[in-house]
């Protein structure tokens, strides 16, 4: 089917775990196992303290710890990110799922260690919960991949690439984000440091990059998001809803996949769209009418 057609401190923002009590440690405290993320979010060095065991053994017998334990700035990123309407409070709290994940990584195992009041905390939140929504276990082979970049590899199990992706520097500098500052757009070469005002995403490009899974309801919190391309990949599963609510999408190419279900009837609410691809993949339904309300399609 196809319709036209900064950098912070290195030490640890808080490094005291005697303050978690782990025998009274509820369903929505982070546990002691940290997301499955990049090498690079590692610490580069332990904290001092380690007395409560809170970390894991990592590859080639390096420790994993937090930067933070704080149970106060676990629970208020919890009820902030329920708040924005993205994600349920079982999906945050049940463990091993990509929002859950994403939580806990921001809460305790990101550098970068964002304050909970920040306005980029739900862009931050979102972008994890898309790495660890599309970072897959098993990849089936696609037949309708454009070119030989893929890695169809029954046994992938990771983007192609995924430069400073859960780092400790700016999404702005994540490979395929590109950010709009002061009417400059900018992409890996942003080097300002994070401020008290959001930074604007307004791309997310990662075309015939073995992105696979599923795109997460949580990519609706890109809200300045104007370019969409994800094509040339191995996703699977429906459009999700909140792509219908990124009104200043103008381009949003998914083709070549292997995504299935219906085209939504909300999609019509992006009428700025301009270029709008979903060829060769597997939907099934007819066209909605609402596409006709997409005017500036060209």
């Amino acid at each position: 089917c196809c319709t036209k057609c900064f950098e912070p401190d290195l030490a640890p923002a808080n490094t005291d775990t005697n303050d978690v009590d782990n025998s009274t440690v509820d369903a929505t405290t982070p546990t002691s196992t940290p997301p499955d993320t990049p090498s690079e979010t590692t610490p580069t060095s332990p904290p001092p303290d380690t007395s409560s065991g809170s970390g894991n053994t990592g590859n080639e017998g390096e420790t994993i710890l937090p930067y933070s334990t704080s149970k106060e700035r676990f629970q208020s990123l919890l009820k902030k990110i329920a708040d924005s309407k993205y994600a349920s409070i079982d999906s945050l709290t049940e463990d091993g799922t990509p929002q859950n994940k994403a939580l806990r990584w921001l809460s305790d195992y990101d550098a970068f260690q964002i304050q909970v009041d920040h306005p980029d905390v739900p862009q931050r939140y979102a972008l994890a919960v898309f790495f660890f929504a599309t970072n897959h276990d098993h990849l089936q082979p696609n037949t309708n991949m454009k070119n030989d970049d893929i890695d169809s590899r029954s046994d992938a199990i990771m983007w192609s690439s995924h430069t400073n992706w859960l780092t400790r520097n700016e999404f702005c500098r994540w490979e395929g984000i590109e950010c709009k500052i002061d009417n400059e757009t900018l992409g890996d070469q942003f080097d300002s440091k994070v401020g008290d005002e959001a930074q604007g995403i307004v791309a997310l490009s990662l075309p015939s990059h073995n992105v696979g899974g599923t795109l997460p309801a949580e990519l609706g919190a890109l809200q300045t998001l104007n370019r969409l391309d994800l094509s040339a990949n191995a996703l699977q599963g429906s459009l999700p809803d909140g792509l219908t609510k990124l009104e200043k999408l103008v381009i949003l190419d998914l083709s070549f996949n292997n995504m299935t279900g219906i085209i939504p009837e909300a999609i019509g609410g992006c009428s700025n769209l301009q270029d709008f691809s979903l060829s060769q993949n597997h939907f099934d339904g007819s066209i909605p009418d609402q596409i006709g309300n997409l005017q500036n399609l060209e």
